[in-house]
């Protein structure tokens, strides 16, 4: 029987007190941007401006302080760090709706939806037009694009800082989100090289940005785009999103730090080290490359009539690539593309990225795990049962208990996606409306069926009204579900013991 003890929750409240620390002076970031773009000689307004982002941080910071006095004589568990990351998350995505509020950007329940989307790296967005921001606060835009590029790697491996003392479970956690910990013989040491490749591509990604977009897309433009595309969150400035810089380089560009953030970090660990044989012999990223090989010559089909051969390849490639990593950027209206095209990216939005990438979705590594236990299932029963069968991904192979986990995790995914689905129906949504959207949401894609955008008569973008009257049950079922999809369940389910009656005499 699941159970939680008392000593249990405050074990996990001392460790989310460390895990709050980290992250409060994320809140004093955007500051700069405050100063940088502030225009008038207000001091008042410029403080108040400042104070946007300084309730934040001086909120997470006392709750560290009072957290912090908690009192714990139990040594860290794997399911103390799970309480912690859980509760973190959602702590951090309330409180970091406050900048939206206090900026009377949003209100409370957009601004929370906002922060959720951002934190979880999702790119579902309640600001009907980013770009009538630019003018006075481009301060919210950046906070916007900078809660998903930490939110990509940064909050787990933040977590894990505080985590360090030998012996605890907090290994178990980090590997499965960020990668193998024998990169480094240390965790402090694999966190450094996490960041410094993080930080590396980003620098990159603005910079070439810059270069090829110069005549769309200024240097505040860049730098946005590219803490929203290696954190595969989504996010952009501009309500239609990459479709406004109409340029084929900018596209290319942002293809190839998708790939960047929805491949495992390990394979980019292993680059810089010049072992080339370990990026080829990764079975999902080889699986990776030839989905999105596939998908991309599947989709061209459909468009090449209308679109021509290069450009059909193109809006093809693009669009998987940013499904795929779980990225949700845009250059066409996905809502209006044939049925079976949007069935296909639904289910690049379930397969998702790679284990150890920035990417969400169930992880390419469990859809292998899966379809090779159905080839399994399949030869144990045409074949004689004399014959030895191994299932086996790569040179590993698959004991019981980690088939169990993958289904376990793949039903309970399923389950909950429809229980999404089943609340926007009966919101009004069409059937396969709201399919989308949930899945889109514990996917942390961004897109779905319902547009957040559509094109006019005239051939105007316009943004679609049906998105943003959305209920308010509706938000709240979506953001649930970014929480839920981005912790993958079970430490959301972990967190949830502590509502379980715990049996007497037994720990």
């Amino acid at each position: 029987m699941f159970k939680t003890s008392l000593e249990d929750i405050r074990v996990a409240l001392h460790e989310l007190s460390e895990i709050l620390r980290a992250t409060s002076f994320v809140f004093l970031i955007p500051i700069v941007f405050t100063l940088l773009y502030f225009r008038g000689g207000n001091i008042i307004i410029l403080l108040e401006r400042v104070m946007v982002f300084f309730v934040p941080f001086l909120t997470v910071y006392l709750l560290y302080l009072l957290f912090r006095m908690i009192p714990c004589r139990y040594e860290t568990k794997t399911k103390h760090i799970m309480m912690a990351v859980s509760a973190g998350w959602i702590l951090i995505a309330a409180v970091g709706a406050l900048p939206y509020c206090l900026s009377d950007t949003l209100n409370p329940l957009d601004s929370f939806f906002e922060s959720m989307s951002g934190w979880t790296t999702t790119g579902m967005t309640m600001i009907e037009y980013p770009e009538n921001l630019l003018e006075d606060k481009r301060d919210i835009l950046f906070y916007r694009s900078f809660s998903q590029w930490v939110g990509g790697v940064g909050i787990i491996v933040l977590t894990l800082i505080v985590f360090l003392r030998e012996g605890t479970a907090a290994i178990e956690y980090y590997s499965s989100e960020v990668g193998s910990l024998k990169l480094k013989p240390s965790i402090r040491k694999t966190i450094k090289e996490t960041w410094k490749i993080y930080i590396l591509y980003t620098i990159a990604c603005t910079i070439l940005l810059f270069l090829v977009g110069m005549d769309r897309m200024d240097l505040f433009d860049a730098l946005n785009h590219s803490m929203t595309a290696l954190p595969t969150g989504g996010f952009s400035t501009h309500s239609e999103s990459i479709s406004f810089f109409r340029n084929p380089m900018v596209e290319f560009i942002l293809i190839i730090f998708m790939m960047a953030g929805g491949i495992s970090f390990i394979i980019h660990y292993r680059a810089f080290e010049g072992k080339k044989s370990h990026i080829s012999r990764n079975i999902e990223f080889r699986y990776m490359l030839v989905l999105v090989s596939v998908t991309t010559a599947i989709l061209s089909i459909f468009f090449l009539a209308n679109e021509g051969a290069l450009n059909s390849l193109r809006i093809s490639l693009f669009q998987t690539v940013s499904i795929l990593t779980t990225t949700g950027f845009g250059t066409s209206d996905i809502s209006g593309w044939p049925v079976p095209t949007q069935t296909i990216l639904l289910l690049l939005m379930l397969i998702g990225g790679s284990y150890g990438s920035t990417g969400s979705g169930i992880k390419m590594l469990r859809a292998v795990v899966i379809v090779k236990a159905l080839v399994y299932s399949l030869k144990r029963f045409t074949l004689p049962k004399s014959v030895m069968l191994r299932l086996t991904v790569g040179d590993n192979t698959i004991d019981y208990d980690e088939m169990t986990y993958v289904f376990a995790f793949f039903t309970t995914y399923l389950l909950i996606t429809f229980v999404g689905a089943f609340i926007l129906a009966a919101l009004g949504y069409g059937g396969y409306e709201s399919a989308s959207a949930s899945l889109s949401a514990i996917s942390n894609v961004g897109p779905c069926s319902i547009p957040l955008f559509i094109v006019d008569a005239e051939g105007r973008t316009v943004t679609n009204d049906e998105w943003f009257r959305m209920p308010d049950l509706g938000k709240i079922t979506l953001l649930l579900l970014m929480w839920v999809g981005r912790l993958e369940i079970f430490p959301v389910l972990v967190l949830f013991t502590i509502f379980f009656k715990k049996k007497r005499g037994k720990m």
